[in-house]
């Protein structure tokens, strides 16, 4: 398998709890993109938990600040997100990746544009070009750009992939959520923009394929391409769990199993290969 995994579990304080104290239900933050899937894990979960839909910056400062137990969201925590975290709480903090996603390019369905080299698309979209590709073969002509706002996970997992680290155009509109993008662009013929693979069944829309260079054939955002790291533009979804309590543990223990696994799937996401998330389990058990 191609696709590198970055284990992200990690401690950084320990705060045992009292012996025979009851447990409140655990506060769950997730991503808007995962609300179907979070009501399944919901349905299947023996211990009550509440749920809150919340973009990713929110989601962190939640977990940060004590408002949440449990959020899944795209990206992980920055190194200032974790030193918030050790400033605000004394907990252990885990984060465990979850599954796999990608971010697709949109385009309307009434557009002739089937696919867009990794050269094409930081021309269209980068400031900075800091990729150093050769001169893509043409720049397809888009009348107007959209992206995800820097609230958005799946902002700086674009900026670092597609563009290297370097900067969006200012001529890019930023929307508040991946909906917001591609309804935009069913709308309006001619426009290009970028949000998550799983809206690829949407009305008035078409995912686009991506090419590495000029010439390559085009590869397209599905879930072999993704699992073998085919395609450019995939990352993981993350948990990340403020505690080590029991029902903290089962909750991730049970997003890692095939059933909970099943769920991402459902909605549009792909799970990770079995051996990954039985070392990761293993992982767990060590907290």
């Amino acid at each position: 398998m191609r696709f590198v995994c970055l284990l992200l579990v990690y401690l950084v304080a320990s705060h045992p709890g009292r012996a025979g104290s009851p447990q409140p239900p655990l506060r769950f933050h997730n991503d808007p993109l995962l609300n179907q899937v979070a009501l399944a894990w919901r349905r299947f979960l023996p211990y009550p938990f509440t749920q809150t839909s919340a973009n990713t910056l929110t989601a962190i400062q939640a977990l940060v600040h004590g408002q949440a137990d449990i959020i899944a969201v795209r990206r992980p925590m920055t190194c200032g997100e974790q030193a918030q975290f050790r400033q605000f709480r004394r907990l252990p903090l885990l984060s465990v990746p979850i599954g796999l996603t990608a971010i697709g390019l949109f385009v309307n369905r009434l557009s002739s544009l089937q696919s867009l080299s990794l050269s094409q698309l930081e021309a269209l979209f980068s400031a900075s070009r800091s990729c150093h590709y050769p001169p893509p073969e043409s720049i397809p002509h888009s009348r107007q750009l959209y992206g995800l706002s820097l609230a958005i996970g799946s902002h700086t997992h674009f900026t670092r992939l597609a563009l290297c680290g370097g900067a969006l155009k200012p001529q890019v509109t930023l929307l508040s959520s991946d909906t917001k993008v591609v309804e935009t662009v069913a709308r309006e013929p001619g426009t290009l923009g970028y949000a998550n693979s799983s809206l690829g069944g949407f009305e008035g829309v078409r995912l686009l394929a991506l090419r590495r260079k000029a010439g390559d054939p085009p590869i397209h955002p599905t879930s072999p391409n993704l699992l073998m790291g085919n395609y450019p533009l995939t990352h993981y979804l993350y948990l990340h769990l403020a505690g080590n309590g029991t029902n903290t543990l089962a909750f991730a223990r049970y997003v890692l199993s095939d059933q909970g696994q099943s769920q991402l799937a459902r909605y549009g996401f792909t799970p990770l290969p079995r051996p990954l998330r039985q070392r990761l389990l293993l992982t767990l058990e060590d907290h």
